[in-house]
């Protein structure tokens, strides 16, 4: 669940994660609610309740290794699959002629 869950803030553009403008607040929101939530569920104290079993330390840091490491593959793949698809792998924004400062006219 984690996997696809922190994903989303990485294919939500397609330049690198950490140059684009911040997800919406709301999208924070809900997404880390719902993985919270997850493993609150899975790891907390109605584990057991609902048919989870405790996993050893080593196990659990095993997996958020795995996690992390995919992540760190699909922001550096993303450009490769975006470039196959025949899309430009980073789209540049252009100001507006205002913001340049010219005055908007050709």
């Amino acid at each position: 669940m984690a996997t696809q869950i922190l994903v989303i803030f990485l294919i939500r553009s397609a330049g690198p994660v950490w140059r684009r403008a911040p997800p919406h607040p709301v999208l924070v929101a809900t997404s880390l609610g719902a993985l919270a939530l997850a493993l609150g569920l899975a790891l907390g104290p109605l584990g057991p309740a609902l048919g989870f079993a405790p996993l050893p330390a080593a196990l659990l840091g095993a997996i958020g290794a795995l996690v992390l490491a995919y992540l760190v593959l699909a922001e550096s793949l993303k450009g490769v699959a975006l470039r196959a698809e025949g899309r430009p792998a980073r789209r540049r924004h252009r100001r507006p002629a205002a913001a340049r400062g010219g005055s908007g006219t050709a």
